[in-house]
């Protein structure tokens, strides 16, 4: 199967079976949603066009999986190494029992888009997602059943998560809690946050959190009896908490935010990233922490060392590219994007032009040495050595130039 996609700021190349491998950046572009461990090594991302990417190796290296699928997906749920399910748009439901070497739709009965997926083992798990959409299996994804979730019909249930076969919690876009003891055959409002519920999560049976916008935290230390506001410091809208021990704490928010408390919770301290890519997920692996989100954020910490991002999401747009051979190519973009491959792709280097920082919309090759490039208010680049130097070339123009064509050398 082949993925095509050249928009935003990465690109493909065909080896030689034909089919398209990610070149910039690694290990892929497109914004992830949720990222999950089953233990300190085995994991998944998973986003956009069909995005799912899998790591055995705590984080350091990850392989892209490519399946029919170009709907976004939007969560996942890990039981061990080979075991996992994933949701997404249209009522997608995939689930591997090879670690992600196939992965097979199951019929979720509903078209509605599936927001979140929670398992306890490898049979009982609950998908929710617009609509007021909830489902059960107690088959592993073989018949799912739906279950009924009190509230207006255009309601989102946007999170689930059970701490036993009978109790659960979920939260949705108009700032409702829910609570079952049934395992979802009832549910019964429990508490009315206000404002749009992201995520839920419990550390233990009677303490746990529910993340939302505008930087809300309710934090209950009760099962759910009461829900305190806890000050996060920020409006933000926070995604996603991880527990990396019995009183560490992170949350991943947008813009680049990162939350931290050492103290089960009770106060935060922002961590805020080099980038401005929210942070859409965040995944204890044993001490280690995994954080996936917009553009391709992927990023990780190990124990007390600092963030390291493999991707900031920070990606500017590719508009044009350009090869002289099998090997040597460039590629531009905007606010003077250019790059330059001497290996087919499979590494990139950034140029200087050391003029302007316009967008680029046309490069052409004449040799492996002679480029020019052209953009915006009528800018015209051209350099005789590679890009090692660059002059400026007038054309009378402070029109936007889209390409540039030669005829013979």
């Amino acid at each position: 199967m082949k993925h095509l996609v050249l928009f935003f700021s990465f690109f493909f190349a065909a080896h030689s079976y034909g089919e398209w491998i990610w070149q910039h950046p690694l290990p892929q572009g497109n914004t992830l949603s949720k990222v999950a461990f089953c233990d300190t090594l085995h994991g998944y991302g998973v986003g956009e066009w069909g995005t799912i990417m899998c790591t055995r190796d705590g984080g350091a290296s990850w392989e892209l999986q490519y399946e029919a699928v170009t709907d976004n997906l939007t969560d996942i749920s890990i039981i061990d190494p080979e075991t996992a399910w994933i949701v997404g748009e249209n009522g997608m439901i995939l689930h591997t029992t090879n670690g992600g070497v196939q992965w097979f739709e199951q019929q979720s009965n509903t078209a509605n888009g599936l927001n979140g997926i929670f398992f306890l083992d490898g049979l009982n798990g609950w998908v929710c997602g617009d609509q007021r959409t909830m489902r059960r299996t107690t088959t592993g994804g073989s018949n799912w059943y739906a279950q009924t979730i009190p509230g207006s019909g255009s309601m989102s249930v946007n999170d689930i998560y059970f701490i036993s076969f009978n109790e659960g919690w979920a939260v949705g876009t108009d700032g409702i809690i829910w609570h079952t003891i049934d395992g979802g055959t009832t549910w019964v409002v429990q508490f009315n946050t206000g404002t749009i519920g992201q995520h839920v999560k419990f550390f233990n049976s009677t303490s746990g959190f529910v993340l939302g916008a505008n930087g809300s935290i309710r934090r209950t230390t009760n099962a759910g009896e009461t829900w305190a506001s806890v000050n996060s410091g920020t409006t933000r809208g926070l995604n996603e908490i991880a527990f990396v021990g019995p009183s560490e704490f992170w949350i991943a928010g947008d813009d680049g935010l990162l939350l931290h408390s050492t103290n089960t919770g009770e106060t935060w301290l922002n961590q805020q990233l080099q980038t401005y890519a929210s942070v859409n997920g965040i995944s204890s692996a044993g001490c280690d922490l995994v954080i996936v989100g917009e553009y391709g954020l992927l990023g990780s910490k190990s124990g007390t060392q600092p963030w390291m991002l493999q991707n900031s999401g920070m990606n500017v747009r590719t508009n044009s590219l350009a090869f002289s051979d099998q090997e040597r190519g460039f590629v531009v973009g905007q606010d003077g994007l250019i790059m330059c491959t001497l290996n087919g792709g499979e590494t990139w280097l950034s140029i200087a032009n050391g003029i302007t920082l316009d967008s680029f919309y046309g490069v052409e090759m004449v040799g492996p040495s002679k480029l020019w490039v052209v953009g915006d208010l009528g800018v015209l680049l051209h350099t005789t050595d590679a890009g090692t130097s660059w002059a400026q070339q007038s054309t009378y123009t402070i029109n936007t130039l889209q390409s540039v064509d030669f005829v013979g050398d």
